[in-house]
């Protein structure tokens, strides 16, 4: 049984999903424009964060930011099942006082780091069963039951929240400290110029050795995460107001056609249908 639903205000997404014969060409290299909690619950694979791979335990979760490229590696061998929930970041509860972020656990954390809620903490924080309340009122629907579930996420927001101020989610970096470096470095300089002859020099080694270690950390080229990051960076400055012209150049693009290919080829949407369909 799969479980798909969409709060009426577009403040949540969550589905329950099993796919019996799970392909990995239907599982790419992405980033959501939302906070995402992901249960795993069976099947067999990893997830690739930022350079950081998490192996999936059965009933643990992993939290993602929108900043932060991931992708998943699964096992065609066995049926696939999770539940995933989206958060937009304009989520908020009717009764809740502005000023309370509830999103803290996502924000302050390295790209790629503490990602991960084992199964025992997730059971005994008593997030699992939030899952379990979560999918059953979405399954009801009507405005009682969207109400409801609004009131579960912030319970699980609240949790998780409180699982990375005291108990510290154990973090899971690159496995080595130079990838590590150079996502930092990619990230922090990506409107402005890049190559492989800037970022190698920049680190003191070759091109040839830098491409293998990012292949290697992450899964994928270097230029194909400077795109990514480029083209998620124009996103945002598109649906903050900026015309597509001035988001291509202001995230590091340096040709119109260059970015309008891309762009459309990741988001699925030319950048002026962005620009005409944000809110």
């Amino acid at each position: 049984m799969n479980l798909v639903y969409t709060a009426d205000d577009g403040s949540f997404y969550f589905h329950h999903t099993i796919d019996e014969n799970p392909m990995q060409k239907d599982f790419q290299l992405h980033y959501e424009k939302t906070y995402e909690i992901y249960l795993f619950i069976k099947g067999r694979g990893e997830y690739n964060i930022e350079g950081s791979r998490y192996p999936l335990a059965s009933n643990s979760i992993l939290i993602m930011s929108p900043s932060e490229i991931h992708n998943l590696v699964i096992s065609e061998q066995e049926p696939y099942e999770r539940m995933v929930l989206k958060i937009d970041k304009k989520f908020t509860v009717p009764f809740i006082s502005h000023g309370i972020d509830c999103f803290r656990a996502f924000k302050f954390r390295k790209l790629g780091q503490g990602n991960n809620i084992d199964a025992g903490k997730v059971k005994e924080s008593g997030i699992f069963d939030l899952f379990k309340k979560l999918a059953l009122h979405c399954s009801e629907g009507g405005a009682e039951n969207e109400l409801v579930a609004k009131c579960i996420i912030f319970q699980m927001l609240y949790i998780i929240n409180n699982l990375t101020a005291f108990d510290r989610l154990p973090s899971n970096p690159p496995s080595n400290n130079k990838m590590a470096e150079i996502l930092e470095f990619i990230n922090a300089h990506i409107s402005e110029p890049l190559s492989l002859n800037i970022i190698s020099d920049k680190f003191f080694i070759t091109k040839y050795h830098l491409c293998n270690i990012f292949k290697k950390a992450t899964g994928f080229s270097i230029n194909k995460y400077i795109t990514y990051k480029r083209v998620m960076l124009a996103d945002r400055l598109i649906l903050e107001g900026q015309l597509p012209t001035q988001a291509c150049f202001a995230s590091g693009f340096n040709d119109y056609s260059n970015f309008y290919r891309a762009y459309k080829s990741i988001t699925g949407k030319t950048p002026s249908e962005t620009a005409k369909n944000k809110e």
